[in-house]
């Protein structure tokens, strides 16, 4: 729920969530993604906010995350990629991709 947080404070959540993330841990965030289709039901229509991939990668690095990876939803949920991002932030070192999307 995220993305109910207000804007300028969306990094210092998740800086606040980093550092209860413990050495190895990882946290899995799904959030809004922003286009027409969102902007439209979820921005307007609940208010809260949405992401792009840019905004949510400036976000990670400013929270303190130096490794995290925008990740595909499974198969029989891919039709959940219009509606948002997966993005999983780990302390360990051997995250692939860091900061880098994958499709």
């Amino acid at each position: 729920m995220l993305e109910y947080v207000p804007r300028d404070r969306f990094v210092d959540a998740l800086a606040g969530l980093r550092a209860r993330v413990k050495e190895g841990g990882s946290l899995v965030l799904f959030m809004t993604r922003r286009n027409p289709f969102t902007r439209l039901l979820i921005g307007r229509w609940w208010a809260s906010n949405l992401y792009t991939v840019g905004e949510l990668t400036d976000a990670f690095q400013r929270a303190g995350f130096s490794r995290f990876a925008f990740r595909s939803f499974p198969p029989a949920a891919r039709y959940l990629s219009v509606w948002g991002h997966v993005v999983e932030a780990t302390t360990e070192l051997s995250c692939p991709n860091s900061g880098r999307k994958q499709t």
